[in-house]
């Protein structure tokens, strides 16, 4: 599972948006606003609910299984790790 930083949802609903332009095939110059274009298409944007979806899909499908990745996503490694002197 990774984790989405404000700067990657915004890059991630701007191209949202430049799907929708570009299947409208509108112009920039045409000064149009997202919402508008969201109407004339009928949808909203939808793209970060669908990434978070699958991502919970996922960390469900790890969690209900035993593996490594669910040890080492809750946390539940054994033992001490010692520091190694160098020198």
């Amino acid at each position: 599972m990774w984790t989405l930083r404000n700067d990657d949802v915004k890059r991630l609903e701007a191209f949202e948006m430049w799907i929708w332009w570009k299947i409208e095939k509108i112009s920039w110059t045409e000064h149009i606003m997202n919402d508008q274009v969201l109407t004339m298409v009928g949808e909203q944007r939808s793209l970060m609910d669908t990434i978070r979806e699958r991502q919970r899909n996922w960390i469900g499908h790890i969690l209900g299984r035993n593996s490594l990745l669910r040890t080492v996503l809750e946390s539940k490694i054994e033992g001490r790790r010692t520091r190694e002197s160098r020198g």
